[in-house]
């Protein structure tokens, strides 16, 4: 198993082209996970929690995605992944991780974060790589039901929408007001633009044993925001917290 530091690589630096993407797909298509079991300690999960909330931070700052900001009062939950990595050559292979945190409604707090990771597979002949980043505001019932403790596909059962991208634009934008989950991404790389849909998410609950120092599942996390804490979440789960009150 690779360690965590093996996949945020930065690709573009290292110059290693179709070659590498090859060798992502071919992980992939043999079952490789990028997952931390004999790989990871805590440092490299700490890291992922601070990719997060730098990740949230570029997005919810952002004025033209003031539509985050607006409605994260609302959400029921929200997807936050660092880094995506997405390679094909002749076979696609998208590899990734980051967290999820949930919304109670009831006192108003955010979950501390439950550990996903990201997986894909698609057939073609383009031959590229880049990397991503995401943050989805999931906003339905359905949505979190979907998420919480079992494997999920974007854009399979759920009804997901890209977020509306622009200035001045109000809570309720309309072609937002149906999905289940509204999602945005920003990429680098040799091709522009991210395909949410087919991305594959699964809880990783080895990697949330390593964070929380103990066996315990994401539903576990996520279902109970006032009891299960790490210190390390704190200023993610204040990132969140405040953005919800700052003006754009």
């Amino acid at each position: 198993m690779f360690p965590l530091r093996a996949l945020f690589f930065d690709p573009m630096r290292r110059q290693t082209g179709p070659v590498c993407a090859l060798c992502m797909a071919l992980f992939l298509l043999a079952g490789w996970s990028p997952g931390p079991a004999s790989g990871a300690d805590l440092t490299d999960l700490e890291e992922v929690v601070d990719n997060a909330r730098l990740t949230f931070a570029h997005f919810s700052g952002n004025p033209d995605l003031a539509w985050i900001r607006d409605n994260l009062k609302g959400a029921k939950g929200i997807l936050i992944l660092p880094q995506v990595l997405q390679a094909r050559y002749f076979v696609g292979a998208t590899l990734g991780s980051g967290v999820l945190l949930l919304h109670d409604e009831q006192t108003g707090e955010w979950s501390d974060p439950a550990f996903y990771t990201v997986t894909a597979g698609s057939f073609g002949l383009q031959i590229g790589l880049k990397r991503s980043q995401v943050v989805a505001l999931i906003m339905t019932k359905k949505g979190i039901d979907s998420m919480v403790g079992s494997k999920f596909m974007l854009g399979g059962d759920l009804n997901l929408t890209v977020g509306p991208v622009g200035r001045g634009l109000a809570g309720g934008f309309t072609p937002t007001l149906n999905a289940d989950v509204v999602a945005y991404g920003r990429s680098e790389g040799a091709y522009g633009g991210i395909s949410f849909r087919g991305l594959i998410l699964s809880p990783d609950d080895d990697w949330n044993e390593v964070y929380f120092g103990r066996s315990i599942s994401a539903s576990e996390i996520l279902l109970n925001a006032s009891s299960v804490r790490h210190w390390y979440s704190a200023r993610l789960r204040a990132a969140v917290t405040n953005a919800q009150t700052e003006e754009p």
